[in-house]
């Protein structure tokens, strides 16, 4: 936790700083079959009331404009229709006092709650923060009920809910929750064997969360769900190919018993990239991932075919640069000299990705530079920084963060920024 809390006051954006402590704030109370509010969750509290006394306001302009009060000139564009339209749809989290509160919101507990009541007005983001909620009891009503035998009498009657709601068929975050409920009950049903399961009755329209529930329909040990298989041929032959690769890297976790039958179903995902496509490359980078199904993929190869891709994007990141995110940590485990020449790579032409391949999977990194590998890394920039600077010395503040702060993280040793 000492190592967590250094590294959080090494940021500077008084939003991320929030959410860091927010974390904090939430894992100081410790499990939820026992969670108290101690000195520990207050010291924290007090930190995120700080951090957040910082945050820049933002509002949305006449015009269709978002612009900080305080006077910055970042602009973010909205579609004609004015605030209120802005703040009915998932827009809304891209103004980033938005976005910081949300993400506050969803990790609030009993003890904040201002800061589930800060996104009341804003209509997107209360529903998103709900649907979370619903999920978040599901989950909680699960894990209570494994670790102590019995059902939970709190979230319980919750989850129940989740599994025959009328839901909203247009609300993404409401489908998610659904699909999440689905998967709690299968993971009681897994690891409570006095658990009678009751599969969700919840109809969703959407081919790909239809799948994930089906997926979880059957009792755990039996055969694959016939409408899961059905479903999953259909995005086969018309797509969305990456989808079909993420609920199979999914299902080989959650359904060992039926590896073969999935395993069968991923081969026709390979079968069905087809070279030099946007949509297969991110298919079977899905499957690289994975460790029951790597072996259908091979990373180094699909790297060099995804830079060959013709993506023909033309507003915002690539999708390339997704591919490569995820092909990052697999590199670093199988290839490490090809994982650091695309990182040298990305880190003198695109500094967003260098930091986005670094961030993907920190297990990696720790594997590959132990418990200190913040520290190291933040020791290598520092060096770096310092060797292209007139005066010979790193900057203060780098993206956000305090390098000195960010260096002091790890042992001794490991420590010393130049």
């Amino acid at each position: 936790m000492s190592r967590a809390t250094a590294l959080v006051r090494s940021i500077t954006d008084p939003g991320e700083r929030a959410i860091g402590y927010a974390d904090l704030h939430l894992a100081a109370h410790g499990p939820i079959g026992t969670s108290r509010h101690g000195r520990e969750a207050d010291a924290f509290s007090r930190e995120v009331d700080r951090a957040l006394g910082d945050l820049p306001r933002h509002r949305w302009t006449a015009g269709g404009a978002l612009e900080r009060t305080a006077g910055d000139e970042r602009g973010f564009q909205v579609r004609a229709g004015g605030r209120e339209q802005a703040e009915d749809e998932a827009l809304a989290y891209a103004r980033p006092d938005h976005r910081v509160r949300l993400e506050m919101a969803v990790r609030a507990l009993g003890c904040r709650e201002d800061d589930m009541r800060a996104i009341q007005g804003q209509p997107y983001l209360a529903r998103a923060h709900r649907e979370s909620f619903l999920a978040w009891a599901s989950a909680v009503h699960v894990t209570l009920a494994i670790d102590d035998g019995r059902p939970d009498g709190v979230f319980g009657p919750i989850h129940r809910e989740n599994l025959t709601a009328d839901i909203d068929q247009s609300s993404v975050p409401a489908r998610v929750a659904a699909a999440a409920a689905a998967y709690e009950e299968f993971r009681l049903a897994r690891e409570a064997p006095w658990h009678a399961m009751c599969a969700s009755r919840v109809r969703i329209e959407d081919p790909v969360y239809a799948a994930a529930v089906d997926l979880v329909t059957p009792a755990p040990g039996s055969p694959l769900s016939p409408a899961f298989a059905r479903r999953l041929k259909e995005m086969l032959d018309a797509g969305p190919l990456p989808a079909a690769a993420e609920l199979l890297a999914f299902a080989v976790d959650v359904r060992p018993e039926n590896r073969d039958a999935l395993r069968e179903l991923a081969a026709e995902v390979v079968a069905r990239a087809e070279p030099g496509s946007a949509t297969g490359a991110d298919a079977l980078s899905v499957l690289a991932v994975s460790p029951v199904l790597s072996d259908l993929v091979e990373p180094v190869a699909l790297l060099h075919e995804a830079a060959r891709a013709s993506f023909g994007w033309q507003h915002g990141a690539s999708p390339l640069n997704e591919v490569r995110t995820r092909l990052f940590p697999v590199l670093l485990r199988s290839a490490p000299s090809v994982a650091l020449q695309e990182f040298y790579q990305a880190a003198s032409r695109n500094w967003s990705l260098a930091m986005s391949l670094l961030a993907h999977d920190p297990d990696a990194l720790r594997d590959a530079l132990g418990d200190d590998a913040v520290a190291v890394l933040g020791s290598a920039m520092a060096r770096g920084l310092a060797c292209t600077s007139p005066e010979n010395t790193a900057p203060e503040v780098v993206d956000g963060v305090r390098l000195a702060r960010l260096v002091a993280t790890g042992s001794a040793q490991n420590a010393q920024p130049s």
